[in-house]
């Protein structure tokens, strides 16, 4: 199953992207919005776990543009926002 991963904080992405290799997935990570919506013009994958919080495009703004561009795709999101402060508030739909 391939995967992509996409999140800007440097360690978690690259600690999540090894987890998922050693669980046997291919995994392609980007570090931002628009890094991820380049991978995704130019690959095919089976799921893609997005940050909500990234730069250049958040991760909200590349589930749209992937919904558009694959309208038949079906999707689940899931995100937790809150600047690492307890309480912080919770986003999250489905379609």
């Amino acid at each position: 199953m391939k995967l992509l991963f996409a999140e800007d904080t440097k360690d978690l992405n690259r600690a999540v992207t090894v987890l998922l290799a050693r669980e046997g997935y291919t995994v392609d990570s980007a570090a931002d919005g628009e890094e991820a919506l380049e991978y995704i013009k130019t690959e095919s994958y089976d799921g893609i776990i997005l940050d909500i919080m990234m730069p250049k495009a958040d991760g909200m703004t590349v589930l749209a543009e992937v919904r558009a561009a694959h309208s038949d795709a079906r999707f689940a999101a899931h995100g937790k926002s809150g600047g690492g402060r307890p309480g912080g508030g919770t986003r999250c739909g489905s379609g």
